[in-house]
Order: structure tokens, then sequence, then C-alpha cells
């Protein structure tokens, strides 16, 4: 946390990064379970609306990252608000974020999307 703060900006500021770390975990756990649900849908042939809503939003997320020099806004927020550059952003235990995580994800989602798509065409 900043130093210098008075009790209640301290709690403030606490509150603010709870708050970040409930909608950054949600969003997280969705596309994840998205990534793995496009991978099952291509494997499975069971592709729906929900297989392309997911699809979307990977995407979605994909250029929101690369926008942002492919950190989170919701992390440079929170360090922003803490001026801690070392703070867990998540509910999520740091095992999920193994080194080469997003490479793994990349990789799932993209032969996900690509037998989804030549399963539907």
């Amino acid at each position: 946390m900043k130093k210098n703060l008075s009790t209640s900006e301290q709690h403030r500021t606490e509150s603010i990064l709870v708050t970040i770390r409930i909608i950054h975990t949600m969003i997280w756990l969705i596309l994840a379970g998205g990534i793995f649900y496009v991978m099952y849908s291509g494997l499975s042939g069971n592709i729906t609306g929900v297989t392309w809503i997911f699809v979307v939003a990977v995407l979605l997320e994909g250029l929101v990252l690369a926008a942002n020099g492919w950190v989170c806004p919701l992390h440079k927020l929170g360090v922003k608000v803490t001026g801690n550059e070392d703070i867990n952003d998540t509910f999520l235990p740091d095992q999920v974020f193994f080194k080469g995580y997003k490479i793994v994800f990349s990789v799932l989602f993209a032969i996900g999307t690509y037998l989804s798509l030549t399963r539907t065409l």
C-alpha cells in the first residue's frame, strides 16, 4: 500500500483493491473457461453460439491486452491505487500463472478456434 496514508485512506485503498481482485478473478475465470469451452467445442464438434461468443470475448481480451502493452488494465489500476508493482490482482493462487501460461492458453484457444471453424465450414 501507499505510504503515509490515513487509516480511512488505507481502508479505501484496500476496498478498491479487493474490488479489482474480485472483478479480475471473475473475468479471468470466465475467459479461461471460455478457452477450454472453445477447445471442447472444436474437439467434440458441438459448436454453438456460446462457442462463438467465447471466441469473440477472448479475441477482444487479446486486443485490450495488446493495446495496453500486454498488461491487463486492471493490474495497472491496482498498481496505481496501491503504489505497489508486485500486487496480486486476483484471488487465484500464484501457481495458476506459471511461466508460459499465456502461450499455453493461446495455443489451446487457437487450436479450438481452428477446429471449430473447420467443423463449421
